[in-house]
């Protein structure tokens, strides 16, 4: 992170950004500048080798963290929605808890995204990733 603030430049592949977004909130750095500068080049990154758990990554930086706008959360949650069917149990149970952290967005919001997005997955990994955890 200090690197990337030396070095002036945000411009970094998205599936890397997703990386240390998912980092910097895990090891609880607050770090305004860094979302911000990452906004900023959002509309010219390439985003051509995202997963889902990078794309999760992402999400979970924006929810746990506090940081950055409407704007990051959306792109995330966007790239997450284009891969959400290869999400795993474990991810969405890692959002939940990062959203448990967030004070930004309304509640309803991630009750929707759990609703329309996370359930049908869910459903369809319980009996193989759920029962016997």
């Amino acid at each position: 992170v200090d690197h990337i603030k030396d070095k002036g430049s945000y411009k970094l592949p998205a599936k890397n950004i997703a990386y240390l977004l998912y980092h910097v909130a895990k090891s609880e750095i607050y770090d305004p500048d860094l979302f911000a500068g990452f906004e900023n080049i959002y509309r010219e990154v390439t985003s051509t080798r995202m997963t889902a758990r990078l794309a999760m990554g992402g999400v979970y930086g924006y929810y746990r963290s506090n940081q950055g706008t409407r704007y990051g959360v959306d792109y995330w949650e966007e790239h997450l929605l284009k891969n959400s069917q290869t999400l795993h149990v474990q991810d969405i149970v890692e959002l939940c808890e990062a959203f448990s952290y967030n004070r930004t967005l309304p509640r309803d919001h991630f009750r929707q995204k759990l609703t329309e997005v996370h359930k049908p997955v869910l459903l369809s990994l319980w009996k193989d990733e759920a029962t016997y955890h």
